[in-house]
């Protein structure tokens, strides 16, 4: 991958070695040692840390460096209310944006992600449900609100680690991935934010 710039760079580097917990919630990062590490200067990993820490993944400490963000239980479930909140808006604004061939897509991902759970597959319906929503999210246009709904997704994955995900659980997500297509065919704007509200809102149950 070519990267535009040494920030960039860092920036994906701590991220993917926070969401893999090569770094834990509270660890330390020390920039210098990561600047040495990447071959650049203090500045652009000064930049990445700042990124990360607007998206809350980290917290910036005075002539330290940052700390890896530690997430209380009572965080998360509110990063998982504003999310629900966030994606009900996004669905209702696509509903009437969302193409057929959108429609055709979202079907063919129920039927990989039935193949998943067959297999009990965990990582891969994981992948394919959010590229379902995320089809949803993308249709309603607006860029913001898609960025916002991304961006806590990512926080709220990493930081959930225990996320109930049995073949049970997943056949009744699914089962309602499938509720969720109809409103989008009949373009059920009434009830469609609510469901995708309450089908969000399961994740701190």
């Amino acid at each position: 991958m070519v990267y535009s710039t040494k920030a960039q760079l860092v920036y994906d580097l701590i991220k993917h070695r926070i969401e893999t917990q090569e770094y834990s919630q509270g660890d330390s990062i020390v920039i210098s040692s990561l600047a040495k590490e990447v071959d650049a200067s203090p500045i652009p990993v000064r930049e990445a840390m700042k990124q990360l820490e607007t998206e809350g993944y980290v917290k910036i400490v005075p002539h330290k460096g940052a700390v890896v963000t530690r997430f209380s239980e009572e965080q998360i479930a509110e990063i998982i209310e504003i999310r629900a909140v966030l994606e009900g808006l996004a669905a209702k604004k696509a509903i009437r944006l969302i193409t057929q061939q959108d429609l055709d897509t979202l079907n063919e991902l129920v039927k990989k992600m039935d193949l998943s759970i067959e297999a009990q597959d965990v990582f891969e319906y994981r992948k394919l449900n959010r590229e379902f929503h995320t089809i949803i999210y993308t249709a309603s246009k607006s860029k913001r609100l898609c960025d916002l709904i991304s961006q806590l997704w990512d926080i709220s994955n990493w930081a959930y680690k225990r996320m109930r995900e049995s073949p049970e659980i997943m056949k009744r997500s699914n089962n309602e991935h499938r509720e969720i297509i109809n409103m989008l065919i009949n373009k059920d704007e009434t009830n469609i934010e609510e469901f995708i509200r309450v089908h969000k809102l399961k994740l701190k149950k």
